[in-house]
């Protein structure tokens, strides 16, 4: 069939010894570290709550971080003290005062 032995293939349209170019897709360079951790809550959140008189903002800073009823804030005054100044609402201050005693430190005026 064939007279001559086959010493390289030339096909016709492409250049010879040049590689395939198949279009690759891309990877992300993927970070071997784990995800930073979530944002907890601060004493800046909680005495902005305060000032805000937002009771939902309060309850929701409390069950993430209950024991900043007990920290004293930026200025250095407690949470409880601090809504006693700005003359928060009743329910507002039986918060402070639950959390305060859950976390088993003295809230103090």
């Amino acid at each position: 069939m064939f007279n001559r032995p086959i010493t390289s293939l030339s096909l016709s349209g492409s250049p010879a010894h040049s590689p395939c170019n198949t279009p690759r897709a891309r990877t992300k360079s993927q970070s071997q570290s784990p995800p930073p951790a979530p944002k907890q809550p601060n004493a800046k959140v909680l005495q902005q709550a305060i000032e805000s008189h937002d009771l939902v903002m309060l309850v929701e800073v409390l069950a993430k971080m209950p024991a900043l009823a007990s920290l004293p804030l930026l200025d250095g005054t407690t949470p409880l003290r601090r809504a006693v100044d700005l003359g928060c609402d009743r329910s507002f201050l039986d918060v402070l005062e639950h959390h305060c005693t859950d976390s088993n430190r003295a809230c103090q005026l």
